[in-house]
């Protein structure tokens, strides 16, 4: 089968050897006596924001190739994406790194494809995992946005929202809020419509706004 192979690289990785293949580089692996194999992905934070867009195409891989345990992986993957874009807001990363151009750049990303991080969580058959994630990724950007907002009236700057520059002081709802408010109306999927319906009750509010000012206070006093 070897020798019927045309076009691309051939090579026999030994024992010990590491192989890095780049993002999205189409490959395949075989056995030719019995071995062992592992593997495992990095995600650099700043290749981070655009790994985004590929979503779908990794989903797609789930399901063929696992389609016994696809549920798993994909609760698996959803877990991966939301925990490294936790450490990119926060900025839990070599320092040398330039924070606010990083930043930019997930927040633009975010913009072109929650849908597709929505269709993630949406893949995952069951409701309470599925509503785990969805949570989770609401607060990460709603502790994120809040947390810049509290750097820039710090600077005696004007409070904006990081995803669309739009001022606070002109967003609807009480000071305590209208962030999560503006978030889950403007910058959470569409797809999720009666999620977002029922996320601007008082009842989810308050669930996202719940010890928001013993953060933001403490956030004021150690600036």
């Amino acid at each position: 089968m070897l020798l019927e192979l045309e076009h691309g690289i051939v090579f026999v990785q030994q024992a010990g050897q590491t192989l890095y293949m780049p993002p999205f580089c189409t490959h395949v692996s075989m056995g030719i006596e019995n071995c062992t194999s592992a593997y495992y992905y990095v995600a650099t934070a700043t290749q981070f924001p655009a790994a985004l867009k590929h979503i779908p195409w990794r989903v797609a891989v789930i399901r063929r190739e696992a389609p016994e345990m696809h549920q798993t992986q994909l609760a698996d993957y959803a877990s991966a994406i939301l925990y490294t874009l936790e450490q990119v807001l926060r900025g839990d990363f070599d320092k040398a790194l330039n924070i606010v151009a990083l930043h930019k750049n997930m927040c633009d990303s975010w913009n072109e494809n929650k849908d597709k991080v929505y269709a993630l969580c949406a893949a995952i058959e069951d409701p309470t995992k599925a509503d785990g994630f969805k949570d989770g990724f609401k607060r990460a950007w709603i502790e994120f946005l809040e947390r810049k907002c509290v750097l820039q009236e710090n600077g005696k700057k004007l409070a904006t929202c990081q995803l669309c520059k739009n001022p606070i002081n002109k967003m609807s709802g009480n000071k305590a809020d209208r962030l999560v408010r503006h978030f889950l109306q403007k910058h959470w999927p569409r797809a999720d419509a009666n999620g977002v319906q029922e996320a601007v009750d008082k009842v989810e509010i308050a669930r996202f706004t719940e010890g928001k000012a013993h953060q933001i206070g403490k956030a004021r006093k150690g600036a």
